[in-house]
């Protein structure tokens, strides 16, 4: 589902910003808790940087916030 997502919308415009959560962030209440991982390295190949990271929920975990661009 989150994937379906990330392609609405890096389709929806031609500079996308993403923050996802740490893998190790503890999110117990969040949908796509479990799928961190997998979405770190989708965004690893698609995304061109990262250009912040800020405190997750877990302030020991830093968020990184990508930059996807459409021809990505």
């Amino acid at each position: 589902k989150w994937r379906a997502y990330l392609n609405a919308l890096c389709a929806s415009a031609e500079l996308v910003f993403v923050e996802t959560a740490h893998p190790d962030e503890v999110l117990p209440k969040a949908v796509a808790h479990g799928q961190s991982r997998a979405i770190t390295k989708e965004l690893e190949k698609r995304a061109e940087r990262v250009i912040a990271r800020t405190p997750g929920y877990d302030a020991s975990c830093e968020r990184p916030l990508w930059v996807i661009r459409a021809s990505q």
